[in-house]
């Protein structure tokens, strides 16, 4: 996905380079991906800031059967953990004005799932019932 800042766009992907899925950035006119963020578990589904600033993607762990949605700075800084528990949440999506986040949130093992909205200042409410 394309980073919206005006500048020089940079697009933000997920790849297994061999050590498990990790999200990197490259930009759009070509060059070599640096990764942006790793860890324990494989990273998917990263979505820019509507500023830039900001990415926004799951991670999985337990063997698949848990994911979260995370944030991390455009520079790779400032990692932080938004949702958590025995949920799959993947797919995060800003609102227009950067305030918020929707996320797909599945139970595992009972085939319900939903799309929730995270309000970065606090508060989750779900949108959708099964």
């Amino acid at each position: 996905m394309p980073s919206p800042a005006t500048e020089a766009p940079t697009l933000a992907f997920s790849s297994d380079r061999g050590l498990g899925f990790n999200v990197f950035t490259v930009p759009a006119e070509g060059g070599d991906p640096e990764l942006l963020v790793g860890g324990e578990g494989d990273d998917h589904d990263p979505a820019w800031s509507p500023d830039g600033s900001m990415v926004a993607f799951a991670r999985v762990t337990d063997e698949g059967r848990r994911s979260s949605v995370f944030l991390v700075e455009a520079d790779g800084s400032g990692l932080r953990q938004l949702t958590s528990g025995p949920h799959l949440d993947r797919q995060p999506a800003w609102s227009p004005d950067g305030m918020q986040i929707a996320f797909v949130r599945a139970v595992p093992g009972r085939g319900i799932s939903g799309i929730h909205v995270l309000r970065l200042g606090g508060g989750r409410r779900r949108l959708t019932e099964p």
